[in-house]
């Protein structure tokens, strides 16, 4: 790992800055990076369209929808709304392993990638399918099919995860890329829930702010795709009224979409939040230094071996 020759420039920066520097890392990792996204939105869409697809199923062949016809399909969108904002980060886990990655080298292999992440599968399992609500959310989506009530308890279910998002947003930072924990170890190292509440609290504030920020322009960003899907529709289709077909795969698409770029943009917030409090371009230039004796020492006739250092790392 090279510390001195980052991929993107280290220095603090204002919400706007890093949604503009999202925008910029999207562009330029773009295929790569949608390629480890899509590892793990994907599967979590195949669930979604099993659970949901039959609130969209309306016969629209007269061109024409009844009021309950009209209420079914915003149900759909509502009821996948909230299933991608659950499940988003949980969808992200190989995105944000790739970002970790380039962010010291130019071009992460996809299969270290998958490899990093399959070795804190079971960190992953507890903090974001377990704890973070993604098992209860696809049992009540289930649910929805035979029972009204599973509508009111994923709603609530999604107003305690914006809860959470908002006071610790950067749990799989936490585990993907420091590598701590689950539970204490002999050596003291911190647990993951230790970190992340040494990492958040000294900034809540400031985050829950990000957080309502980025949340009002992504969904003017998913309105935005959704414009678009329609007056592509138009255009082609000679179709100005969204269809059941269009809102049934244009609504999850634009969300994923949407969803792929803020985790861009929590990435970036986190990599600020650490700069901010933690002092983390300093600790960069020493491990660079480090690196630098450490070759040195090894190019040395009867040098001695000194373990490396991690990238990330900062759970101990």
């Amino acid at each position: 790992m090279h510390f001195d020759n980052l991929q993107i420039t280290i220095r603090e920066r204002t919400c706007l800055d890093l949604m503009d520097l999202g925008l910029q890392v999207f562009r330029a990792h773009g295929p790569r990076f949608l390629l480890a996204f899509a590892c793990g939105a994907i599967p979590l869409q195949l669930l979604n369209h099993l659970s949901f697809h039959h609130l969209a199923e309306i016969d629209y062949e007269e061109r024409s929808l009844t009021s309950d016809e009209a209420w079914q399909l915003v149900g759909f969108v509502l009821c996948t709304a909230q299933s991608i904002f659950i499940q988003s980060q949980l969808a992200g886990v190989f995105a944000t392993r790739y970002l970790g990655s380039v962010l010291f080298q130019d071009e992460p292999r996809m299969r270290s990638v998958l490899s990093q992440v399959g070795r804190s599968w079971f960190r992953l399992l507890w903090c974001q399918a377990l704890m973070r609500g993604v098992v209860i959310a696809g049992l009540l989506a289930w649910w929805s099919r035979v029972s009204n009530w599973a509508f009111s308890y994923l709603a609530l279910l999604t107003c305690l995860i914006m809860f959470l998002r908002a006071l610790r947003p950067f749990l799989n930072e936490v585990v993907l890329l420091e590598d701590n924990p689950l539970l204490a170890t002999p050596s003291n190292q911190l647990t993951i829930a230790r970190r992340s509440k040494r990492l958040h609290a000294p900034s809540s504030m400031m985050l829950v702010g990000r957080w309502l920020c980025t949340s009002l322009i992504g969904s003017a960003l998913v309105v935005s795709v959704l414009g678009v899907f329609l007056f592509v529709s138009g255009v082609f289709f000679h179709d100005w009224i969204p269809s059941p077909q269009l809102v049934k795969f244009a609504v999850p698409l634009a969300m994923w979409g949407v969803a792929a770029y803020l985790t861009v943009v929590r990435f970036l917030t986190y990599l600020d939040l650490r700069i901010r409090d933690e002092g983390w371009e300093v600790e960069l230039r020493m491990r660079a230094e480090a690196s630098r004796l450490l070759e040195a020492t090894r190019a040395l006739p009867h040098a001695r071996t000194v373990p490396g250092l991690p990238g990330l790392n900062r759970s101990s």
